[in-house]
């Protein structure tokens, strides 16, 4: 899912280097807190005066003093940008969110919709947790909570 998101959606990389040293990533951990990853698109105005969007630059920035050190948990950081694990996450859900609305027509005689709100996600605080983080607490709100709200599941 990550090559595919990286083919869509990015259509160059750009090395930039912050001569004032402010760069404190949150993401990747301690270890990469020295550089960030930023998604800027590239709009274009056609002939008929119409924006365009041509494709999206990944910029990543690196404190100068730490010109020299390795970009650990780069895939981290991509998939965080690009919400590859959210969305992954997000499939997982669904498909388990579809199997139980089959139990419970099954249980309940009628069809009920089982939707979630996937809003947290775009938080910062949520954003800059763990990838295994991230997928734990998605993994927890469809295998554990949705099933034990629905069906009385206590285990």
């Amino acid at each position: 899912m990550i090559k595919t998101a990286i083919q869509n959606r990015i259509g160059r990389v750009i090395i930039a280097c912050d001569p004032t040293n402010s760069i404190n990533s949150a993401i990747g951990g301690n270890y990469a807190k020295h550089y960030e990853t930023v998604l800027e698109g590239i709009i274009l105005t056609d002939c008929a005066n119409s924006n365009v969007e041509i494709g999206t630059n990944l910029i990543v920035t690196v404190n100068m003093e730490k010109y020299g050190d390795t970009f650990y948990n780069f895939k981290d950081k991509v998939e965080v940008l690009l919400n590859v694990r959210v969305e992954q996450e997000k499939c997982n859900a669904i498909e388990a969110f579809e199997k139980l609305a089959v139990e419970l027509k099954g249980k309940l005689g009628f069809f009920l919709e089982i939707n979630f709100d996937w809003q947290f996600t775009e938080h910062l605080l949520f954003k800059s947790k763990s990838l295994d983080d991230i997928s734990k607490i998605i993994k927890q709100v469809y295998s554990t909570h949705a099933p034990r709200v629905l069906t009385s599941n206590d285990g």
